[in-house]
């Protein structure tokens, strides 16, 4: 895993504004958001880790379908 990250972050200058297509990169290449890789984007990018999950917690959110109506 951290060959891959190191790879990611080399395409990276480490800005804050690098935060989602960081993240899109990484949940690319694992298929989820490992919580230790997001703590090291977050000493990459310089802000906090509950910022990094704020993030991708948000952004994981509005990506989602619409509930459906489920008739029970």
């Amino acid at each position: 895993m951290h060959k891959d990250l190191q790879k990611i972050k080399s395409a990276y200058q480490g800005t804050k504004s690098e935060i989602i297509p960081i993240l899109q990169d990484i949940q690319s290449r694992y298929g989820y958001l490992p919580e230790e890789v997001m703590e090291e984007v977050s000493g990459f990018v310089g802000v906090s880790k509950s910022e990094v999950f704020g993030v991708a917690t948000f952004y994981s959110h509005s990506g989602s379908p619409p509930p459906r109506d489920v008739n029970t």
